[in-house]
Parts: C-alpha cells; sequence; structure tokens
C-alpha cells in the first residue's frame, strides 16, 4: 500500500462515527428529506444551505456555492509566501471571490499534496494510481468549459492543459451513480463511504452550472443521492460529481458583498486551492 492511500485509510478509521463496518450490513442509509434553508445571491455566484435528514435520523448542513461559468474564472493557487496557507489567506492573497478546497493530502506537517498537481502546465506532483483518486479536475480560463472532470487514465502528461488535480472518488457520470461504494471499502479494508465525515464535492449540474459543495459529517450514500435528485425535489441535479478532499481540509470561503462566508476547515494549512474570480 502506498503512502497516500495509508493515510487516507488512517485517517478515515480515526474518524469513524457509529459500528464497525459489517460484512452483511443493513441497506445503505439514504434521504428521509431534504429543504432548502438559505439561498442567496453572493456577487455573480448563488450560495445555498440544504438541510438533510437521513434513514438514520442523522442531520446533516449541505452547503454550496453555484455558478456559471461564463461569468468566472477558476484556477489553482499556491502559497505566496511559505510551504502551505489557509483557504482564508489563499483568498485574501488572491484578492478572489472564493477559494475551495483541493485534493487529498500526503501528509498534514508539512502540507504536501497527494496526487497529480499540475499548475500553468507544469506538473509539480506526479499522478498516483489510488483506489479513491480515480479523478482529475482541470481549470482553465475557457469561458465555455473551464472546469473539465476525467478519469485518471484520461489525463495525459505533455497534453492536457490548464491546472490540474488529482481527487475523487467519482460519485455521479452522465447523471447516474458511479463507483461501487462497497467494493472500494473492501479494497482499503476501511468504512470510506459510510463512515460519516466531512466531505467536499465539485460537480455540474443538468444546466452545466459548476457547484462547490461542503457538507458536515454525512455518508457517501446519501450525499451521492443527494447530488442526483433533481432541483425540483431539492437536490443538485448531477451530471458528474466528485468529491475532493474531507475530514480536516473540506472548506470553501466566499467573499460577499459586506461579509466574509466560510464554511467547513478555513484554516487548516494547505499547500495549494482553487480560486474563483469573478471576469
Amino acid at each position: 500500500m502506498d503512502h497516500s492511500r495509508r493515510l487516507l485509510v488512517v485517517a478515515w478509521s480515526l474518524l469513524l462515527v457509529g459500528p464497525a463496518l459489517a460484512q452483511e450490513g443493513p441497506l445503505p442509509e439514504g434521504i428521509k428529506s431534504v429543504r432548502l434553508v438559505e439561498t442567496q445571491k453572493v456577487r455573480s455566484t448563488i450560495f445555498e444551505a440544504r438541510l438533510v435528514e437521513t434513514s438514520e435520523q442523522r442531520h446533516v448542513i449541505f452547503t454550496s456555492l453555484r455558478v456559471d461559468p461564463g461569468r468566472v474564472n477558476f484556477r489553482l493557487a499556491l502559497p505566496t509566501k511559505a510551504n502551505a496557507a489557509s483557504l482564508i489567506r489563499f483568498r485574501h492573497d488572491e484578492d478572489a471571490l472564493a477559494a475551495f478546497t483541493g485534493g487529498f493530502l500526503d501528509t498534514y506537517s508539512p502540507a504536501t499534496p497527494a496526487g497529480l498537481v499540475q499548475r500553468r502546465d507544469t506538473i509539480q506532483n506526479d499522478l498516483q494510481a489510488d483506489p479513491v483518486m480515480t479523478a482529475v479536475v482541470c481549470f482553465s480560463a475557457d469561458p465555455i468549459k473551464p472546469v473539465a472532470i476525467m478519469a485518471t487514465q484520461e489525463f495525459l502528461p505533455g497534453e492536457t492543459k490548464g491546472d490540474c488535480i488529482q481527487t475523487g472518488p467519482f460519485l455521479a457520470k452522465n447523471g447516474q451513480k458511479e463507483t461501487d461504494f462497497d467494493a472500494l471499502e473492501r479494497s482499503l479494508g476501511s468504512p470510506f463511504a459510510r463512515g460519516h465525515f466531512e466531505r467536499a464535492i465539485l460537480m455540474v449540474n443538468v444546466l452545466s452550472q459548476i457547484v462547490i459543495g461542503v457538507s458536515s459529517p454525512i455518508s457517501l450514500f446519501p450525499l451521492r443521492e443527494l447530488l442526483l435528485k433533481p432541483a425540483q425535489k431539492g437536490g443538485l441535479g448531477a451530471i458528474v460529481a466528485v468529491g475532493l478532499s474531507g475530514t480536516l481540509t473540506a472548506g470553501l470561503v466566499i467573499e460577499g458583498r459586506d461579509k466574509l462566508i466560510t464554511v467547513g476547515a478555513v484554516k487548516t494549512l494547505l499547500p495549494n486551492a482553487v480560486i474563483i474570480r469573478e471576469r
């Protein structure tokens, strides 16, 4: 098992809430109800919060930022004065509309990335074979498609352009469920999907809008259900969705008109962050 995978397994195992995963347990957790409890326009974006009740009587807050691709630019930012920075610092230093968590960490102290990191078409950390990090997300200045989400095998060193990070797993493709969570957990020997952890996601919806989301502790089963559920039924209408980093690093910082909006882990030191700027 490589170093990045071992760290992921340890992190999920230490922070597990609830009983250990059984060989043949009950049906996966689902959604009992979902309610939009907040929505507001924040400059050129839409900020939303949903209250989700799961089939296990858990109450989860899912917060998201929805953007139209033609109105913003995405890019990967690196710290300007040290080897790591918080999301609050990244947003400030880049004078950005928003900053959000990127890929997983290999180590927390010092903060180093796990998997591919490419900035300005130059690879700074190599792609890794990992059962969780099965996706690559690339950001560019393309006004029509500034975010491209692909499988790791589709990334071509020297040919795939843009700022890219390796992440995962895939939660949805073509508007359908993606990734066998049971098989993933067997390969990890860890309740990665059933465990209740803070999660961050990146997705594209049926309107080609880009959504960044951060959740309070939740398992992947109801999270995926929420992402795929149509907007008319309280969901997000995902066409494609991937997980970003999770516990201790899942966060989002937004610069509103008169205040800073922070969600999740915004003070953890990170080796990089994705920033959003208005065009």
